[in-house]
């Protein structure tokens, strides 16, 4: 029918059947319009905006008749459906804190709290990077330089853990490198004065990168020294590549804030400003009216994590006022939550015993050796050395051995 229709016209034909389909399409598919707004929450549906109508048009007949007695009924109708919408919400997201779509809780939680991500400035404002990419990514010539000599062939970098091991032992006793991912650590106790020892470790490191075509980050790289005697002297920098290492008094390692004073107020004051910008979360979540459970989840997830993070290193040696601005914010949750949640010294105490069990446990782990266990008289009990400053008397280790002994 269509070709004899076009004359054998094949863009006729082709219109005829696109135009056919179109309309067969509208006539069976029905078109619904929804306008949705940026502060539209997720709990709105069609009931709440039925009776929305409702209380608009009620109010503009009042406004007419001065008979507002509708109006009222209608917007007590319009409350009493919000609420309804809003518990049915709230229980679908607590439903599914036991459910396996993490993803979806996380979601309706963001829109209760009102969450809203940094928008990404655009960083490039030229007009030719669409035309440059395009011309990287789909250009066909050739633009190859013809060899001179054959190539030769040259095999990946790739190292095994025990090469990368066995290339970051130390040089010196005195010296330690701890290797985390990509991150490198090389930590040197001075004696008399002598750095020769410190200084050719940082030296052959930089040596080992160049002949494995690695390159440090002089930039990223930072020194810090520890040094708490009453007469400071000069410290010669430290160079890599020619370049001078930045000194700096404090640095984040692995997330936790290191000072050369080694105290952690400044660790404590940043884990105490993330918890109480989630402390508002936790609050808008309250007035939500999610259950306790709820609440409770989401304080261990956002709140407690924060706090409890690496805290058999960091919680031993901190000063009263750190430990009170820290259980402020514990208080604080527990009245919103309205149960009981655990203080930090409690969860310190707890993870200081569980990790001694796991290096007693693990012949591996570097720390083994120091958990010495006593004679068999006193099976059960760890040899603790003496503390001559509060400081290492309050460290992880002789804490962990004194709460293993207590145990027996």
């Amino acid at each position: 029918m269509f070709c004899i229709a076009s004359d054998n016209n094949i863009d006729e034909y082709a219109d005829s059947v696109c135009e056919f389909i179109r309309t067969c399409v509208e006539d069976v598919i029905p078109i619904a319009t929804i306008k949705t707004f940026p502060n539209q929450k997720p709990w709105i549906d069609g009931s709440i905006r039925v009776e929305l109508k409702a209380r608009t048009t009620a109010f503009n007949q009042g406004k007419v008749s001065g008979n507002m007695t509708e109006f009222k009924q209608c917007s007590y109708s319009l409350r009493k459906a919000i609420k309804q919408a809003k518990r049915q919400y709230r229980d679908k997201v607590e439903s599914q804190f036991n459910g396996p779509d993490t993803r979806g809780m996380w979601q309706g939680l963001q829109s209760i709290m009102d969450y809203r991500k940094k928008s990404s400035p655009v960083t490039d404002q030229d007009v030719l990077l669409p035309g440059r990419l395009n011309n990287f990514f789909a250009r066909f010539e050739d633009n190859t330089v013809p060899l001179t000599r054959p190539a030769t062939k040259t095999c990946g970098l790739s190292f095994t853990a025990a090469e990368v091991s066995k290339t970051f032992e130390r040089v010196n006793a005195s010296n330690s490198i701890i290797k985390f991912a990509d991150d490198t650590t090389v930590v040197g106790l001075i004696t008399n004065n002598d750095e020769t020892a410190y200084r050719e470790e940082v030296r052959a490191l930089g040596v080992w990168c160049q002949e494995n075509n690695l390159t440090l980050n002089v930039n990223k790289t930072k020194e810090m020294i520890v040094d708490f005697r009453k007469q400071q002297r000069e410290h010669p920098p430290i160079h890599i590549d020619g370049t001078v290492v930045e000194r700096v008094a404090s640095f984040k390692f692995l997330g936790i804030h290191i000072t050369d004073k080694l105290n952690w107020s400044t660790h404590t004051d940043s884990i105490v400003k993330k918890a109480q910008q989630r402390l508002f979360n936790l609050r808008r979540l309250k007035k939500f009216v999610l259950s306790p459970k709820a609440l409770t989840n989401f304080y261990r997830c956002t709140i407690e994590s924060i706090l409890s993070g690496c805290i058999t290193a960091w919680y031993g040696n901190c000063s009263a006022l750190n430990r009170k601005a820290l259980q402020r914010v514990v208080r604080s949750a527990q009245r919103i939550t309205g149960g009981k949640l655990p203080a930090l010294q409690d969860t310190y105490t707890t993870r200081c015993y569980r990790k001694a069990i796991k290096i007693i446990k693990d012949i591996n782990h570097p720390s083994h050796c120091l958990f010495t266990p006593l004679s068999s008289r006193r099976r059960g009990q760890y040899r603790c050395i003496k503390a001559g400053t509060e400081r290492l008397k309050n460290s992880f280790y002789l804490k962990a051995i004194r709460l293993l002994n207590s145990h027996h």
